[in-house]
């Protein structure tokens, strides 16, 4: 009888699975791999919040640069008597400050992925010394990680992109026409029903381009070949079909959360005016400044902090329950040391 395989892809698992007169593992449900996610996060919730703590605060930095500095720039000019430049000009800083952005995100989001990548890689090998193995690991996987993430930015918000398009396009016509010119403006009316279609395209590769980040991280391939193997693994046509992502759930859940969060700091905030309280014991403008910046941002540092990282154990988590169905990788792993599994 042919043998399983132990580790890597295995290139003929139909032919496996008819040697052993079965098709396929049952793949785990999204709660299942939350649950999984949600034991480890507990498990090593110091080592994740003390990790990723400098991270978040990297892109929570920027959020509140961006929102107090860019955002306001945007809405003014230097071209007040040229429309043809002021559009050009809002386009320039906006895209310039969205590369800016995924940058910097990029950096903060590579580092929370490849601690908590390599906490689950640890936690479902039980072996080696945790925080030298994590310190290591995570440095090493860390620019893979990020070109990936630059790589998979680009995979997510292409439709989007592509969808703004006739609208930017309709913009510099109009400025060309004459005022008195319908088709122009029918045109611009048109292209902003690509919009929608274009968001909800790029909300569909959200979990395709996680899941490209975990494959980087374990397998150590190029951004294009980590897109690729993540499509085979967790794309529609994938077998197992895969059931409800757990990747998106959580994504939903940490939404969720975040908005109650940023809504109950809100009321708080303005009903006992402790802003107002705070910025009182400074004299100077500019530590003000600075302390109102801090204090609108806080609801946005907590939930990079401590959703962001959650989001991508359970990704990891995913990815490993995903080779285990498809490549019969390590099978007994999950079944032997995660907690769902043994219900």
């Amino acid at each position: 009888m042919q043998k399983m395989q132990t580790n890597g892809p295995i290139r003929d698992y139909a032919s496996y699975a008819s040697l052993n007169q079965r098709r396929y593992l049952r793949p785990q449900t999204s709660g299942e791999t939350l649950d999984n996610g949600l034991h480890t996060y507990r498990l090593y919730f110091r080592e994740i919040a003390s990790y990723c703590l400098a991270p978040s605060a990297l892109i929570a930095g920027f959020i509140s640069c961006f929102s107090a500095l860019l955002i306001p720039r945007l809405f003014q000019t230097s071209f007040l008597q040229n429309s043809r430049l002021q559009i050009l000009e809002f386009i320039v800083i906006l895209f310039v400050g969205l590369a800016i952005g995924f940058i910097v995100a990029g950096i903060g989001l590579a580092k929370i992925s490849s601690i908590c990548h390599g906490i689950a890689d640890l936690q479902l090998k039980g072996s080696g010394s945790f925080q030298i193995d994590i310190e290591r690991n995570s440095n090493k996987a860390f620019l893979s990680s990020f070109f990936t993430y630059i790589r998979t930015f680009w995979f997510v918000i292409f439709p989007f992109a592509l969808s703004l398009a006739p609208i930017i396009i309709c913009g510099f016509i109009a400025t060309v026409t004459p005022e008195t010119d319908a088709l122009t403006g029918i045109a611009g009316v048109l292209s902003l029903l690509c919009i929608p279609v274009g968001a909800v395209w790029s909300l569909t590769r959200i979990g395709l381009g996680i899941g490209a980040v975990s494959v980087t991280l374990a397998e150590n391939v190029t951004p294009k070949e980590a897109i690729k193997r993540a499509n085979y693994l967790f794309g529609r046509k994938s077998q197992p079909a895969p059931k409800t992502n757990p990747v998106g759930t959580s994504i939903g859940n940490g939404i969720v959360i975040y908005l109650i969060l940023r809504g109950g700091y809100s009321a708080i905030i303005g009903q006992f005016e402790i802003e107002r309280n705070i910025t009182g014991w400074f004299s100077n403008a500019y530590a003000k400044q600075t302390v109102e910046l801090i204090l609108s941002i806080l609801p946005e540092f907590i939930a990079i902090w401590l959703i962001v990282p959650f989001i991508a154990l359970t990704g990891a988590l995913y990815y490993q329950q995903r080779r285990i169905v498809v490549e019969g990788l390590d099978i007994e792993t999950l079944y032997e040391i995660l907690p769902a599994n043994r219900r």
